[in-house]
C-alpha cells in the first residue's frame, strides 16, 4: 500500500483533482439516496387467504384449511405453515427460509393449490399474497365530511384516489370503512313457478350475459381487423332485459291400451348395483362424491311397480300426437323394450313375461327396420315390449343413502335389441324456436347498500380511511410530502366540509430520526476534531487530518448509491459510527509523519517514510475491521436482513478511509505540514530505516514521559500484570447476570396501536356503543393528538390486527410526550374495562412483536383448550407478566345447525344441500360484477323470503327433491353456541398460542420466569408447549451473532497471520478482545441499556477495532526489533512512540461516538445507541489493557524466546 502514497506524492494534481470530483459526486449521490425508516426487507412469507362465506371455522378447517395446508407441504424451502380458519375466512402462512425466490416459491404454491382445486367447495378462490415493508401504508388519513358514508366514499375514489395516484412513487390510494352497493336481484317465486324455472336459471342467465370474448380477425380495405364478440351490461336496464330460456318441456305420455294383449303387471323388491346407464337418474341411491361420475350407484331398497305391455308401433303416441318409435329417449316413466322380429318374440321375452306368449300376433312376413321411417309400411305393423315404473322409497331408508327424486328405467332384458333408456340415444321432436323471458319480468333489479361490516371513526365522529402505498423504488419521505401538498386541493375539489385527519405517517419519524442521528453524526465529528486538535497542538495537522472524514463519507455515500441502499435508521447508524473510526487511519499516518517532521528530515522524505511505517499496520488493521463483518453475510433470519446493509456501508467507509488515508492525507500534508519547502529532484526512493534511539523519543512528551515507567514496570513484571487483568476481566464477567437483555429496542414512534377484545356474541353495533367510551378515555389523555378507531376490520392494518371481533384503536401522540410512558399509563387505566372486554395488547414504540409467545399443540380440541388455559392462568402468577392472552380468548356465538340424518333421508335431504340451501337465502355470494357509471358492483342474486332472526329461521321451511316441504327445525336441531373464533392448526395439528407481554425491558428476565411456569404445568401425552415469539427470536439472532463473533476472531487471525508471518503472535494481539468485553458489559449495567442485536453487532465491530490498537502498537515493536533491538528494548520505544496515536484514534472514537450513545437528540437511536455503547465500554477497557497488558504477555513470550535464542547463540 505504500506504493498507493508514493503514487499520489507524484501525482499531487491528480489527487487533488480526484477530490473534488469525490466531493461533487457524493453530494449527488448523498442527494439521490431514498429515505425509509427501515431497509426494504421482503419477509419469506407467503399468506394463502381463501374466503368461504357463511362456513364456521370448523367447516373452513376441514373443507379449505386443510386441504390447502396438506397440498403445498411439498414445496420446496418451505419451513413451516400456519393455518388459521375464522368464520368465512382460511388464512394459511407459509413460512420461508431467508433468501427464498418469493416470486418462485408463490408460483409453486399457486400450482399446489390448483392440483387440488376440485376438492375445495365450488365457488371459492384462494388468493396468495407476498408482503414487504413497502406494503405498509407510507400515510393514512382519516376522511370525514358533511356528505353521506356512500357519497363520501364514491367522492374519493372518483377524485382523491385518481389524483392521488398520479402522484410519482405512489403505487395505490385505498379507500377503507366504506359501505358499498350491489346489484340485488331478487327472484318472484311464483313467475319462476309459472314459467318452471328456478334461481339457478337466473343465475346461470347472469353469468353467461355480457361476456366479451375476442373471435379472431378478418381483412378489410384497413387492414387486419380484430372480432370482439358481445356487449357488456351497463345499466339496470340492460340487466333487466338479460333473456332467460323456458326450457321445453315435453308433453305427457299417452299409452293406449290394446285390448288384443294381456298386462303384465309385477313388483319386484329392487336392490344391488346398476349401472349408470340403468339409471335414468337414480332414485335411492348411495351418496358419492360431488363432482364425481362413479361407474355404478348403489341403489337402496325401494319398492318399484312395473308393468308391461306389448303395443302395436305407432299406437304409443305423444299428447301431441306425435308418435314414439324405437330410438327416441324414454319419455317419463314409460321406455320401450324389446321390439319383435318377424312375429317372434325371443325365448328370453317369454321366459321373463310368460303371458307374452298368448298373445295372438301377425305372421305376416317383414323384414326388421333398420330406419325410423321403415316401422310404418303399408298394413305391416310391428309389436314392442313397454315398460311403466312407478317408483316408493321404503319408509325406513338404509343409514346414510342419499335420497334423490330420480326414476329408474326399465331393467335389461338379457338378449333383448334394447337394453335401455340409453340405447334410444334420439329424442321426441321439439319445436324449432324456444319460448323467452326476462330477468325483469322474474325478479326485482335494483342497487342496494351493502351490509355494515365495519366501521370507521376519528376522534369519535365517523370517517373514512384513506391509506397511501408507495413503490418499491419510491422515496418514502418525497411520497409523503407529495401526499400531503395535494391535499389542500383535493379537499377544495371534494368541498362539502371534507377534512383530512393524517393518523399515521412514516414520513416525520425517519426525517425526525435521520435528522437526529445526523446532528448525533456532526456532534461527534466535531468532537474527534477537538481530541485530534488536543493530540497534535496543530491546527494545521488537524484539519489535515480532518479532511479524511467528509472525504470518507462522500466516497460511502457513492458506493451505497451504487448498491442501491437507502438512508435509513441503519445505514446512517452505520455512517455516524464510521465517523469515529474513518479518522483512525489518518491519525496515525498524520501523527507518523509530524514525528518525522519533528526529527528535522526533509518533508517528502518525512512523508514517505513516515508513511511507509505505518501503511501495513493500517492496511492490516482496515482488513482486520473489515473482516469481520463478512460472516453476516451468513446470519439468517431478520437479523442477517437488517443488518447486511449496516455492514456494507461501515466497509464502504472504511475502505473508503485507508484510500484518503494512504492517498489524500499524504498530498495535504506536504502542502501544508512543515516549514521546509522540498529540495529540487528530491529522490522518492525508500531510505534506510532508522536505528532505535532515544533521540527519537520526545522526553518533553507529557504522554510518553507519564506512560514509559509505567509500561516499564509491566514489562519487567508480566505475571503480576497478567494476574491484575486476569481477576479484573474475571470480576466484570461475574457481573455479566446484571445485564438486561432484549431483542430490538423500542423506536420511539409516536403512534400506539391498541387492541380491545370484546365478549363473543357483541354485534357490530354493540362493538361500536363499547368503542365510544373507550375513545372517550383515550382523548381524555394529555399529549394525545387522534384516535382512530376501526371496528371490524376496515382500514390498512385490519389484515394485521388479529381477530374480526377486535376493536383496533390507533392513536397518534404529540411529540412533547413519552409514547412508551402513555402506552403504560393507558394499559393501566384501561384495565377496569371488564364488562365489554379487555386491552389485550398494546403496542408502539417497539420493532416488531415485543410478546413472549406460548404455542400449544394438542391432539383433540378439549385437550387444547384445557391446556391452553392451565398455561396461561400459570403464566398470569409471575410477576414478569405484565399482560397474558390467548388465542382461544376470542369466543363468538354462532347459530349451530345440527341435521338430523336419518330424519332429513326421509325427504331426500342431505347435510350438503341444507346447508347450501341456507347459505344462498342467508348470506348469497357474488355471482360475478358489471360496471354502471365507472362503479364496479357486485351482482348478488338475493331472496326476500330469507329468516332473519332465530325464531324465523325454526319455522323456514325447505323444498324438498321429493316434492312439497318440510320445517327445518323438524330435520335439525338448532340452538346457539359459543367457541374460539378461530381454529389453528400446524401442519395439520391443532394449535394455540398464548401470548405474554413482559413488564420489563429484561427480556432473559421474563423469558426465564414464563419457562419456569411453564415447567409447572403437567402436560397430556401428546401435547407440546414451546416457547417463542420475540424470546425465540433473541435466542436464534444471539446463537447465530455469537458464532459469526467466533468466526470474525477466526478471519481477524488469519488477517494478522498473513501481515505478521507468524502463528503465535496474532494470539497474543487477540489477548485484547476479552478485555474488550469488560468495559462493554460494566457499560451496558451502568446505562441500563439492555444488551440486543445492535449490542451483539458492536462486539462484532469491536473485535476488529481493539485488534487495530493492538496491530498499530506490535507492529512499531517489530520494526525495532527487526533493526536489531532488544524485546525490552523494543517495547519501551515501540509503546512509548505508539501511545499517542493508539489514545488519539481511540479517544476520537469514543468522543465521535459519545452523542449517540448518550442520545442528546432522543430519537432515531434505538439501532445506533446500544451499539455505540457496547463499542465506547469496550474500546475504553481495551486500549487501557492494550497498553498495559499486551506489552507484559509480550515480553512474557517473545523474551522467553529471545533468552532462548541468546542461550543457543552462547553455546555455538
Amino acid at each position: 500500500m505504500n506504493r498507493l502514497a508514493i503514487f499520489s506524492l507524484r501525482n499531487r494534481a491528480l489527487i487533488a483533482l480526484v477530490t473534488v470530483v469525490v466531493a461533487i459526486f457524493g453530494g449527488i449521490a448523498m442527494s439521490l439516496l431514498k429515505l425509509e425508516l427501515i431497509p426494504s426487507i421482503t419477509f419469506p412469507q407467503l399468506v394463502v387467504v381463501t374466503n368461504y362465506p357463511g362456513a364456521s371455522p370448523v367447516i373452513v378447517e376441514k373443507e379449505v384449511s386443510t386441504p390447502i395446508e396438506t397440498a403445498i407441504q411439498g414445496v420446496n424451502g418451505l419451513e413451516s405453515t400456519t393455518a388459521t380458519s375464522q368464520n368465512g375466512l382460511s388464512q394459511i402462512t407459509a413460512a420461508f427460509a431467508y433468501g427464498t425466490s418469493l416470486e418462485s416459491a408463490e408460483q409453486k404454491v399457486q400450482l399446489a393449490i390448483n392440483r387440488i382445486s376440485n376438492l375445495l367447495p365450488a365457488g371459492i378462490e384462494p388468493q396468495v399474497i407476498a408482503g414487504s415493508f413497502s406494503d405498509i401504508p407510507v400515510l393514512q388519513m382519516a376522511v370525514t365530511s358533511d356528505l353521506a358514508p356512500d357519497q363520501l366514499n364514491q367522492a374519493l375514489k372518483d377524485i382523491a384516489v385518481k389524483e392521488l395516484t398520479k402522484l410519482e412513487g405512489v403505487r395505490d390510494a385505498a379507500v377503507f370503512g366504506a359501505n358499498g352497493e350491489h346489484i340485488a336481484i331478487v327472484p318472484n317465486d311464483k313467475e319462476l313457478d309459472r314459467r318452471g324455472l328456478t334461481t339457478t336459471d337466473i343465475q346461470t342467465a347472469l353469468q353467461t350475459a355480457g361476456i366479451r370474448i375476442g373471435a379472431g380477425s378478418v381483412m378489410s380495405a384497413n387492414g387486419e381487423l380484430s372480432i370482439v364478440s358481445g356487449t357488456p351490461l351497463a345499466s339496470l336496464r340492460d340487466i333487466r332485459s338479460v333473456p332467460v330460456t323456458i326450457p321445453y318441456k315435453p308433453p305427457a305420455v299417452t299409452v293406449p291400451k290394446v285390448p288384443d294383449f294381456p298386462t303384465i303387471s309385477v313388483s319386484p323388491r329392487l336392490s344391488g348395483t346398476w349401472s349408470l346407464d340403468e339409471l335414468n337418474g337414480g332414485e335411492c341411491i348411495e351418496p358419492y362424491e360431488p363432482g364425481t361420475t362413479p361407474a355404478s350407484y348403489t341403489v337402496v331398497e325401494c319398492d318399484i311397480a312395473h308393468s308391461a305391455q306389448l303395443v302395436r308401433v305407432g299406437d304409443l303416441r305423444t299428447d301431441a300426437g306425435i308418435p314414439i318409435y324405437p330410438g327416441d329417449a324414454a319419455i317419463g316413466p314409460v321406455a320401450m323394450g324389446e321390439c319383435i322380429s318377424s312375429g317372434v318374440i325371443s325365448a328370453t321375452a317369454k321366459a321373463t313375461y310368460p303371458l307374452l306368449t298368448t298373445a295372438p300376433l301377425l305372421t305376416t312376413d317383414f323384414f326388421y327396420p333398420t330406419s325410423q321411417t321403415q316401422w310404418n309400411k303399408g298394413n305391416t305393423f310391428y309389436y314392442c315390449i313397454a315398460h311403466s315404473f312407478s317408483v316408493e322409497p321404503v319408509t325406513e331408508s338404509v343409514a346414510g343413502s342419499r335420497v334423490n327424486t330420480v326414476v329408474p328405467a326399465a331393467p335389461a332384458i338379457p338378449g333383448s335389441s334394447a337394453t335401455s333408456p340409453s340405447s334410444f340415444a334420439g329424442s321426441t321432436t321439439t319445436p324449432t324456436t324456444l319460448s323467452v323471458t326476462t330477468i325483469g319480468e322474474l325478479s326485482r333489479v335494483s342497487i342496494q347498500p351493502d351490509v355494515i361490516t365495519s366501521i370507521s371513526r376519528v376522534n369519535g365522529q365517523p370517517s373514512l380511511t384513506l391509506a397511501i402505498t408507495k413503490r418499491a423504488d419510491a422515496n418514502t419521505v418525497d411520497v409523503s410530502r407529495a401526499v400531503v401538498a395535494a391535499l389542500p386541493a383535493i379537499t377544495d375539489l371534494l368541498g362539502n366540509g371534507t377534512e383530512f385527519t393524517v393518523v399515521f405517517n412514516q414520513a416525520p419519524f425517519i426525517e425526525k430520526s435521520i435528522e437526529s442521528l445526523a446532528i448525533e453524526g456532526l456532534l461527534g465529528l466535531v468532537f474527534a476534531i477537538i481530541v485530534i486538535l488536543v493530540f497534535l497542538l496543530s491546527i494545521r495537522s488537524t484539519l489535515v487530518t480532518a479532511v479524511s472524514i467528509p472525504t470518507s463519507l462522500l466516497l460511502t455515500f457513492i458506493g451505497m448509491w451504487a448498491s442501491n441502499f437507502s438512508l435509513n435508521i441503519l445505514t446512517i447508524g452505520a455512517v455516524t459510527i464510521s465517523i469515529g473510526r474513518v479518522v483512525d487511519d489518518s491519525i496515525v499516518v498524520v501523527e507518523n509523519i509530524k514525528r518525522h517532521l519533528s526529527l528535522g528530515e526533509e518533508r517528502m522524505v518525512a512523508i514517505r517514510d513516515g508513511v511507509k511505517e505505518v501503511a501495513t499496520a493500517v492496511t492490516a488493521s482496515t482488513i482486520t475491521t473489515v473482516a469481520v463483518f463478512l460472516p453476516l453475510a451468513f446470519v439468517g433470519g431478520l437479523s442477517g436482513e437488517l443488518f447486511q446493509p449496516f455492514a456494507v456501508t461501515v466497509t464502504i467507509a472504511l475502505l473508503a478511509s485507508l484510500f484518503v488515508s494512504l492517498t489524500i492525507v499524504p498530498v495535504l500534508a506536504y502542502w501544508f505540514l512543515g516549514d521546509k519547502k522540498p529540495k529540487k529532484n528530491v529522490s522518492t526512493k525508500p531510505t534506510k530505516p532508522t536505528k532505535p534511539a532515544k533521540s527519537g523519543l520526545e522526553d518533553n512528551d507529557f504522554l510518553q514521559r507519564n506512560y514509559r515507567p509505567i509500561v516499564r514496570w509491566t514489562i519487567t513484571h508480566p505475571l503480576a500484570t497478567m494476574l491484575i487483568a486476569i481477576l479484573t476481566l474475571g470480576g466484570t464477567l461475574a457481573l455479566a447476570p446484571l445485564m438486561k437483555t432484549n431483542f430490538v429496542g423500542g423506536s420511539g414512534q409516536s403512534t400506539i396501536t391498541l387492541t380491545h377484545s370484546t365478549p363473543g356474541g357483541l354485534t357490530l353495533m354493540d362493538r361500536a356503543a363499547v368503542a365510544e367510551d373507550v375513545e372517550a378515555k383515550l382523548l381524555d389523555y394529555p399529549g394525545i393528538e387522534t384516535v382512530q378507531t376501526s371496528i371490524g376490520g376496515g382500514n390498512g392494518f385490519a389484515a394485521f390486527n388479529g381477530q374480526a371481533g377486535n376493536i383496533i384503536y390507533q392513536i397518534t401522540i404529540s411529540d412533547e410526550v413519552d409514547a412508551d410512558l402513555v402506552r403504560a399509563e393507558v394499559t393501566r387505566d384501561l384495565e377496569t374495562i371488564t364488562d365489554t372486554g379487555e386491552i389485550v395488547s398494546a403496542q408502539g414504540g417497539a420493532f416488531g412483536s415485543q410478546t413472549i409467545d406460548i404455542t400449544v399443540k394438542a391432539p383433540s380440541e378439549e385437550t387444547l383448550t384445557a391446556v391452553t388455559a392451565a398455561i396461561a392462568t400459570a403464566v398470569t402468577e409471575t410477576k414478569s407478566a405484565d399482560s397474558v392472552t390467548t388465542s382461544l380468548d376470542d369466543t363468538q356465538s354462532y347459530i349451530s345447525i345440527s341435521i338430523k340424518r336419518k330424519e332429513a333421508a326421509r325427504y331426500a335431504l342431505s347435510e350438503v344441500l341444507i346447508g347450501r340451501t341456507l347459505t344462498g337465502l342467508i348470506a348469497p355470494t357474488a355471482i360475478g360484477q358489471v360496471v354502471i357509471d365507472d362503479v364496479t358492483m357486485d351482482l348478488i342474486v338475493e331472496t326476500k323470503n330469507s329468516p332473519d332472526t332465530l325464531g324465523e329461521l325454526r319455522k323456514f321451511k325447505l323444498t324438498t327433491p321429493l316434492g312439497g316441504t318440510v320445517l327445518l327445525s323438524k330435520v335439525a336441531t338448532i340452538g346457539i353456541t359459543e367457541t374460539a373464533a378461530s381454529r389453528t392448526t400446524e401442519r395439520g395439528v391443532l394449535s394455540a398460542s398464548v401470548a405474554v407481554t413482559p413488564t420489563s425491558d429484561n427480556l432473559s428476565e421474563s423469558t426465564a420466569a414464563v419457562n419456569a411456569a411453564l415447567a409447572s404445568v403437567t402436560l397430556p401425552s401428546g401435547t407440546t408447549a414451546t416457547v417463542g415469539g420475540v424470546s425465540q427470536d433473541q435466542v436464534e439472532s444471539f446463537q447465530q451473532l455469537g458464532l459469526a463473533l467466533l468466526a470474525a476472531i477466526l478471519i481477524v487471525y488469519v488477517v494478522m497471520v498473513a501481515t505478521f508471518r507468524s502463528l503465535r503472535q496474532p494470539l497474543l494481539l487477540l489477548v485484547s478482545i476479552p478485555f474488550a468485553a469488560t468495559g462493554a458489559i460494566a457499560l451496558q449495567i451502568i446505562s441500563g441499556i439492555p444488551l440486543g442485536i445492535s449490542s451483539l453487532i458492536g462486539l462484532l465491530m469491536l473485535v476488529g477495532i481493539v485488534v487495530t490498537n493492538a496491530i498499530v502498537l506490535i507492529d512499531l515493536v517489530n520494526q525495532y526489533r527487526e533493526r536489531g533491538g532488544s524485546v525490552i528494548e523494543s517495547l519501551l520505544d515501540g509503546t512509548s512512540r505508539r501511545v499517542r496515536p493508539v489514545l488519539m484514534t481511540a479517544l476520537a472514537t469514543v468522543f465521535a461516538l459519545t452523542p449517540l450513545a448518550t442520545g442528546v437528540t432522543g430519537s432515531g437511536g434505538f439501532i445506533s445507541q446500544p451499539l455505540a455503547i457496547v463499542v465506547i465500554g469496550g474500546l475504553l477497557s481495551s486500549t487501557i489493557l492494550t497498553l498495559l497488558v499486551l506489552p507484559a504477555l509480550y515480553s512474557l513470550v517473545e523474551g522467553r524466546k529471545e533468552r532462548k535464542a541468546t542461550r543457543r547463540a552462547q553455546k555455538a
